[in-house]
């Protein structure tokens, strides 16, 4: 395989985690509900719990619909089958509940194992890699430079290096300079971690202007009442 292909192929699969974790957080609000449809549809408790449901809807309507002097034994004999029924009835709705949130839990270790810890294990292990080169290495200053091309980690470690090349230049200690990961070189690229940072940044900058010009409710005047003179 060849360089191109291998680059191709991490920038494709980084777009991919980019797509997916977006959707994820615009259809956040609806994750409960299809929580709640994969549970109801796939449950008996929720099938039980509905026809249950009706069968005291109907047993009311029976009882509003007779009189309890005229038709005591059968009003009674419905009451004590609509206490029965709304035991059995919040049984089965704490049942749907922790189903469902078994669900959701199911649905966060599903997001963490299949998407978050994969996006991470990709950018520790291809952050480093270029994903375009600037045409100018005098574009940015070196502090740029370096960040851009391996990342945060050439911003935490700078000033160890500025420090260490300064011990290099009086002592002349190669060594302890040369294990720290400064950037010398004089084509400047845009590794995989700063391209991903850069490219949500950007969304979020997109997602921010259409939530305020367009989505946000828009905020009335203030009524200002006049102070009637003494």
């Amino acid at each position: 395989m060849s360089d191109l292909t291998m680059e191709y192929w991490v920038l494709a699969t980084t777009l991919m985690f980019v797509v997916i974790t977006k959707f994820l957080q615009y259809s956040a609000n609806y994750h409960e509900s299809w929580v709640s449809k994969f549970t109801q549809g796939n449950t008996s408790s929720y099938k039980d719990y509905m026809s249950k449901l009706h069968e005291q809807k109907l047993l009311q309507e029976e009882n509003h619909s007779i009189s309890a002097q005229d038709n005591y034994a059968k009003w009674t004999k419905n009451n004590r089958k609509l206490d029965k029924l709304a035991t059995e009835l919040k049984t089965l709705k704490a049942q749907i509940h922790e189903q469902a949130s078994k669900s959701q839990q199911l649905l966060k270790t599903c997001k963490l194992v299949g998407l978050t810890l994969p996006f991470f294990a990709l950018k520790m292990w291809k952050g480093k890699e270029i994903v375009y080169y600037l045409p100018s290495n005098k574009m940015f200053p070196h502090l740029f430079n370096g960040t851009w091309h391996q990342g945060w980690l050439f911003v935490a470690m700078y000033p160890l290096d500025f420090v260490l090349s300064k011990i290099n230049t009086v002592y002349d200690v190669t060594f302890i300079a040369s294990k720290v990961p400064v950037y010398k070189g004089t084509a400047v690229g845009v590794s995989l971690g700063i391209w991903v940072w850069a490219l949500t940044n950007v969304l979020a900058s997109i997602e921010f202007v259409i939530n305020q010009l367009f989505l946000a409710q828009a905020v009335p005047e203030p009524v200002v009442t006049e102070k009637k003179a003494n």
